[in-house]
């Protein structure tokens, strides 16, 4: 989102320190990723998501020291097939896994392993490598962290420049833009702004296309969201990132009537995340841009309800 991809990093020592920040947190998850492979083959299917869970805690940390966007290949220690489910009402993401045995897959679990402190975005992959990417969602201020999960191979096909530069720096098997030669056998080409592709994104009017469903995104992580996960999984995750973007606007609206008791002019701020939390109580996303940077503007910055 354009109006705080510059808010984090604002001097050189700020962005030196992201950097080495995230490059802690890779090596956290490469840590991880290692341990996990080595001990996979003797744990049973409820402890692999267990541990899948641990694995995925350092992309879940990435938007509360950096604005960056961190990917890194993930291998499983055997074939599975692992299914992410959303459940709105109770606020959580479900893993569900089985096996191979033999030719094909065996049962799933009966119960999944219920995540309430993540949103995963994804659908039914299946084989050893995955790719896990992470993304902040920020309305304006750090909502939560955004993690997707993908077997696929994904060609993006026009996409805008900051877009195109994001992908550039993941170098990722998984997500590249499209070059003069095509996109490569085997992936699934996202066009921006053309019709025809198996997922289509409208950025300006903040819409993705796919499997004959309209899903609406608010920034460049949200867009992820629509782009990687099934359709279902995503409305629901959406929803859940409202429900507490909608906690989150009360909360700062307390600490706003707090600090104008003490003397900060928060008046016009106040009034502006009570604009926010209408457009958002619909989930219509049509003012969002212009109502978020109203209230970045009207943050005072002599005493910031936020950062």
């Amino acid at each position: 989102m354009e109006l705080i991809l510059n808010k984090r990093g604002q001097s050189e020592y700020a962005w030196i320190f992201s950097l080495i920040i995230g490059a802690v947190i890779i090596f956290l998850a490469v840590f991880a990723a290692q341990k996990f492979k080595q001990t996979g083959g003797i744990q049973t299917q409820a402890e692999t998501l267990r541990q899948f869970d641990i694995l995925l805690n350092p992309f879940a940390s990435v938007g509360s020291i950096t604005s960056m966007t961190l990917s890194k290949e993930i291998e499983m220690p055997y074939d599975v097939q692992l299914n992410v489910s959303c459940s709105s009402k109770d606020n959580f993401n479900e893993l569900n896994i089985r096996t191979r045995s033999g030719k094909n897959y065996g049962s799933w679990l009966k119960e999944g392993y219920k995540i309430q402190d993540k949103y995963l975005f994804s659908g039914l992959i299946e084989g050893k490598k995955y790719w896990i990417f992470s993304k902040p969602f920020e309305m304006p201020w750090r909502v939560d962290d955004l993690i997707f999960i993908t077997d696929k191979s994904y060609c993006f096909d026009n996409p805008p420049e900051q877009i195109r530069r994001e992908v550039d720096s993941l170098k990722s098997n998984a997500l590249y833009v499209k070059e003069a030669a095509g996109c490569t056998a085997g992936s699934i080409e996202v066009c921006f702004g053309v019709r025809g592709c198996a997922i289509n994104v409208n950025y300006g009017l903040g819409f993705v296309k796919r499997d004959g469903e309209t899903l609406a995104f608010s920034d460049d992580a949200t867009m992820y969201g629509a782009i990687f996960s099934d359709p279902k999984v995503y409305k629901c995750n959406f929803d859940r990132l409202i429900d507490r973007l909608r906690t989150q606007i009360d909360i700062n609206s307390q600490k706003a009537a707090v600090l104008e008791q003490r003397g900060c002019r928060t008046q016009a701020l106040q009034s502006s995340l009570a604009a926010m939390k209408s457009v958002f109580a619909g989930k219509l996303l049509g003012n969002y841009k212009n109502v978020a940077q109203e209230v970045e503007d009207q943050n005072p910055k002599e005493c910031p309800v936020f950062d």
